[in-house]
């Protein structure tokens, strides 16, 4: 089934930490079986995971631009 494949390819993505791919994944899997509840409670912990990721991503650059601002005291 092409909700299992989605599926599949969500936890693949996951696994490999890119939590936006696994994001679209889990949703086209939804959308060939909505009422999968595995794939919604995946779907829920992506999310999660992106959002961590997104938050750690901007502290990152905000880290590295203070550094670059120090420097150029």
């Amino acid at each position: 089934r092409l909700a299992d494949t989605y599926h599949n390819i969500g936890n693949a993505c996951y696994a490999q930490q890119q939590y936006d791919q696994a994001v679209a994944a889990y949703q086209q899997s939804l959308r060939h079986n909505p009422k999968d509840d595995e794939t919604r409670y995946n779907l829920v912990k992506a999310m999660q995971q992106l959002k961590q990721q997104q938050q750690h991503n901007k502290r990152q650059i905000r880290r590295k631009q203070m550094r670059q601002r120090l420097s150029l005291i």
